[in-house]
């Protein structure tokens, strides 16, 4: 079975090139425009890879990568954040948070097929869905 990639980004265009791009790599990819409906979708559906934006409305990145970590089953999920910034204290601020890799905005195709192919070569074999509440859904946002 193929693995499935969330890609959250508030850019329809960027996400079709990261669908794109994946797609011809064999994974499934699944798409969000916010940190919020990233969220919605991690409660539904299974996914091996969480690729997200920096900087997005109604929720950004980082909250999301916080939400995701506060949860056991995206404990080890691995994420991949991408930005337009590239300064050591945002990248510094973006491990810290949980993030496993960084691309600077603009990137090329094979630079996010790479990245995607790294994550799951980390990653455990499992795939990670929510079994437990979110922070959101508990009232705890």
């Amino acid at each position: 079975m193929p693995a499935t990639v969330l890609v959250v980004d508030d850019q329809p265009g960027l996400r079709q090139m990261v669908r794109f791009a994946l797609q011809l790599q064999g994974f499934v990819v699944i798409e969000a425009e916010d940190g919020v409906q990233a969220l919605e979708l991690l409660n539904r559906q299974q996914v091996s890879v969480l690729v997200t934006d920096w900087m997005m409305p109604n929720m950004d990145g980082l909250g999301l990568i916080r939400a995701v970590r506060q949860a056991s089953w995206g404990e080890t999920l691995p994420i991949i954040i991408t930005s337009c910034f590239n300064d050591r204290t945002a990248k510094q601020v973006a491990r810290e948070t949980g993030a496993l890799t960084w691309l600077k905005k603009p990137f090329r195709m094979g630079e996010i097929q790479l990245a995607v192919e790294s994550a799951l070569s980390t990653a455990p074999l499992a795939e990670h869905r929510a079994t437990t509440p979110l922070p959101h859904e508990a009232g705890l946002d």
